[in-house]
């Protein structure tokens, strides 16, 4: 809880950022995607500044993301996440994160299908993506 009000905080205060991202195609650099996730597990991107990591909550009815800024200046940006089955976005900021801050937002009741992907649009830069999480194993032959 004091996370998300620490980002509820960060967001008031924060100039616009990028657009939310609504994409459900992973950026060619995106780690591979993970099966048969467990709920309440992190599953992260290693970037070059920090790590932006996503994971079912909630008995799989919600989604929580978080970045963890470790390097570089500061960002302003937005979290999203977009349902690969519905094609649904969530979005949630903008929020400002200095290097040692760890920002994070969490969806409540969204009732997530099984395949999710969360976003981070960093105003100036490029949308940064989580890896591809999957409730289930993979296709067979995947």
């Amino acid at each position: 809880l004091g996370l998300v009000l620490s980002l509820m905080a960060g967001m008031a205060g924060a100039a616009a950022a990028a657009p939310c991202d609504t994409s459900s195609s992973p950026p060619p650099d995106n780690p591979p995607d993970q099966y048969n996730v467990p709920d309440s597990v992190w599953y992260c991107h290693y970037l070059p500044n920090g790590h932006l990591c996503l994971r079912f909550i909630n008995n799989y009815d919600g989604v929580d993301i978080h970045y963890d800024k470790t390097a570089g200046s500061t960002i302003t940006a937005i979290f999203s996440y977009v349902d690969m089955i519905s094609g649904t976005p969530h979005c949630a900021g903008p929020f400002k994160e200095d290097v040692g801050q760890t920002k994070s937002f969490a969806w409540s009741n969204v009732h997530p299908n099984s395949i999710i992907m969360g976003w981070m649009n960093v105003d100036g830069q490029r949308a940064f993506a989580t890896p591809v999480l999957h409730r289930f194993g993979p296709p067979p032959g995947g």
